[in-house]
């Protein structure tokens, strides 16, 4: 924006009274002039070196980049119990020392990768805590593609497990711990649980997460067609 000599004196008037127009030209550094005489300011000086002072309008912040989150999640099968899959019930209390907000419900084991990790060691890492067996094998399934979730990129990596059956090893209790029980289930029985979850949901009532119902049908279907393939042999 260009201001005019007679502009910048007013400006100066205003601020100070005793300022004269050669003072005012001095100080804001005015070394232009255009063809008309009128003397304009130098648009590459900031505000504070023209006028003496900041302005009260700031820039806007940088916006923060999206964090990309991955998540390892795990179809469990066993020899044990066959035509079956593992489901696990959240029923956390407290996490991370505050009350947990989220419904208690069956779902598929798997959690977040850690910056340190890859998704398999995440899923290794779950055995014992969420999967109550010792993991024989371990094999890839498939990602998602990276979700825009508003706040956070996120992406799904699948696996499936095959646990030794006969060795359950149980969990540890308490309000802390955030799966409390482990069950072996058909596909049937878990697209028959009820998707309406709340904080006092016990395992008996059969309630399930909507949106882990199509991690065990993506995953389920996954595994049989690989296994057809011959690339997975359990």
């Amino acid at each position: 924006m260009y201001l005019s000599r007679y502009a910048c004196s007013r400006f100066s008037y205003h601020r100070n009274h005793s300022t004269a127009d050669s003072n005012l030209r001095q100080e804001a550094h005015m070394t232009t002039v255009s063809r008309r005489g009128i003397e304009v300011l130098d648009p590459k000086q900031s505000f504070e070196e023209l006028f003496g002072f900041e302005s009260e309008i700031k820039a806007p912040a940088e916006k923060q980049e999206k964090e990309e989150v991955h998540i390892a999640r795990c179809l469990c099968v066993a020899d044990q119990f066959p035509n079956q899959v593992l489901a696990v019930f959240n029923g956390a209390e407290i996490r991370n020392g505050k009350v947990c907000d989220r419904p208690h419900a069956f779902g598929m084991s798997g959690g977040k990768v850690s910056r340190f990790e890859t998704p398999e060691q995440a899923i290794r890492g779950h055995e014992y805590g969420e999967i109550p067996y010792r993991i024989i094998d371990l094999a890839y399934l498939f990602s998602t593609e990276m979700e825009d979730r508003g706040s956070r990129f996120e992406q799904t990596h699948f696996f499936v497990a095959k646990l030794d059956g006969d060795s359950p090893c149980g969990f540890t209790t308490g309000e802390a711990v955030e799966i409390k029980t482990a069950e072996f289930f058909t596909m049937e029985e878990i697209l028959a649980m009820g998707e309406k979850p709340t904080l006092e949901t016990k395992p008996e009532d059969m309630q399930m997460y909507k949106s882990h119902k199509k991690f065990f049908i993506q995953a389920r279907e996954k595994y049989q067609e690989l296994k057809t393939k011959g690339e997975i042999d359990f």
